[in-house]
């Protein structure tokens, strides 16, 4: 929280800026603000169940014995939360991936793949595997927005 604190303190100008005053923002902002806007944002809003459990809020004894979600559940709270239209085709778009179909030499490639992002990820090698996964698809959508990312972002 403190680091936080230091943020806002430090750029209080730009925060002003975006209509943003001391006291708006708190350490559970992002996660509150998703919250809301998954499930109000549309009229086919992700589930009750799936919202508490990806917040990692408490829903009472009863329900958490009764209710569950699955993969489905959350994998549709990460596209509404992304931003993604729930009306539109694109909504069902999977993530950027690494498709080696067909490639000769596949595991040696893959090896490689993975040997570069472990480098590039601090104690890369010490990571469980869903961790990993996790990793390896976020630089897959880097590899895809490359161009996107080059033209928008600072050249520092």
């Amino acid at each position: 929280m403190k680091c936080f604190r230091k943020v806002i303190v430090e750029n209080e100008d730009e925060f002003c800026h975006l209509g943003i005053q001391d006291g708006d923002l708190g350490s559970h902002s992002a996660c509150k603000g998703s919250c809301s806007y998954a499930s109000s944002g549309s009229a086919v809003s992700p589930s009750i169940v799936s919202v508490c459990l990806r917040a990692m809020w408490s829903m009472g004894t009863v329900k958490e014995r009764y209710l569950h979600s699955e993969k489905a559940g959350d994998q549709y709270l990460g596209h509404v939360v992304s931003g993604l239209n729930c009306n539109l085709y694109l909504f069902a778009v999977s993530p950027p991936y690494f498709d080696f179909t067909g490639v000769e030499n596949k595991s040696n490639i893959e090896q490689n793949l993975d040997t570069l992002v472990k480098e590039y990820i601090p104690r890369g090698d010490c990571l469980k595997s869903r961790i990993f996964c996790i990793f390896r698809y976020c630089f897959a959508s880097l590899c895809y927005n490359f161009n996107f990312l080059r033209q928008k972002l600072h050249k520092k």
